[in-house]
């Protein structure tokens, strides 16, 4: 019998995603993309809200309005989903999910767009992406500083204040906005109310580069 051939010892292969965020919009996922003006449409006045309107997404809120809101893309558990706020991770690794986002408490006053990817991106973020990405993108201040202000009621005692200020000059962007929304008695002995206050500052304002806060 002839001998066996020494092992060879190949060269250290290391596969790693990229060092820059990646383009959603060019992503070979599943991409959904949720502009202000279907925010605005939907009426709604939380980012589960919205979310409920997605193909391919489940919701999950017990109890009323205010509990603990998880997302499930295509089935995984929330964890499995990696949830970004102007490219920030923002999963909480301590609550009982284990490394889900809580929706409940955020709201749609601030948003630009939100686009969801309901495909693995584990190579490029890590274990957090098994099922899929969601990235939510919130204003940046445009022109002259510019305030709004918006009032809302509805049935049951339900209401609803929200204002905003904004602008931009050649080296920064600013956009705060607060509300205050109140969901009166929608079930007798119910009561929810939600203060919400969004700021984002961008520095060094290039479309190269950009600090932001």
């Amino acid at each position: 019998k002839a001998p066996s051939p020494p092992p060879k010892t190949l060269e250290p292969v290391v596969v790693t995603g990229s060092a820059y965020p990646s383009e959603l919009s060019k992503s070979t996922g599943s991409v959904t993309v949720i502009t202000v003006e279907d925010i605005r449409n939907s009426h709604a006045v939380s980012v589960g809200e919205v979310l409920e309107q997605v193909p391919g997404l489940y919701v999950d809120q017990p109890a009323s309005r205010g509990g603990v809101t998880s997302v499930y893309i295509r089935g995984g558990d929330p964890n499995f989903t990696l949830v970004l706020i102007d490219g920030v991770k923002v999963n909480d690794p301590t609550n009982s999910r284990g490394g889900s986002f809580d929706f409940s408490s955020l709201s749609t006053d601030d948003i630009e767009r939100i686009e969801i990817v309901r495909d693995p991106m584990s190579s490029l973020y890590g274990s957090d992406a098994l099922s899929g990405v969601i990235n939510i993108i919130t204003k940046k201040g445009q022109g002259k500083p510019s305030a709004n202000a918006q009032a809302m009621a509805g049935r049951y005692g339900q209401y609803q204040f929200l204002g905003g200020l904004s602008g931009a000059g050649s080296q920064y962007n600013f956009s705060v906005t607060g509300s205050w929304l109140d969901d009166g008695e929608q079930v007798k002995g119910s009561s929810f109310k939600s203060p919400s206050v969004i700021a984002n500052l961008g520095l060094i304002n290039r479309e190269d580069m950009e600090i932001t806060s």
